[in-house]
């Protein structure tokens, strides 16, 4: 089964971010492949929505958010029914999960 991919507008910014900031700091060529490699990940999860794990963070396991990781980035979504909305993509380096109590 194909599930769809949802992407929220944090997720959206985020990627954003990721693409300009790495575009900034490494050129085109490495912001191309990072961003690449992210959105492949996204897009395995339409065939495989469970090859993402659970989180470190027990409140967030608990509202049902699993994570992918993708080199430095983790992906944050649910599985829905068939939908699987993606919430955020950060760097694994970052205090990620402050984000969702705000």
């Amino acid at each position: 089964m194909q599930h769809q991919i949802d992407l929220q507008p944090e997720a959206e910014d985020d990627l954003n971010s990721i693409y300009s900031w790495s575009l900034l700091n490494f050129g085109r060529e490495t912001a191309d492949k990072t961003m690449g490699s992210i959105l492949a990940g996204i897009r395995r999860l339409q065939s495989f929505p469970f090859s993402g794990s659970l989180t470190p963070d027990d409140y967030l396991n608990k509202e049902g958010y699993r994570m992918l990781i993708v080199g430095r980035h983790a992906v944050f979504y649910k599985i829905v029914g068939e939908i699987i909305p993606v919430y955020r993509v950060v760097d694994t380096r970052r205090k990620y999960s402050k984000l969702f109590y705000e």
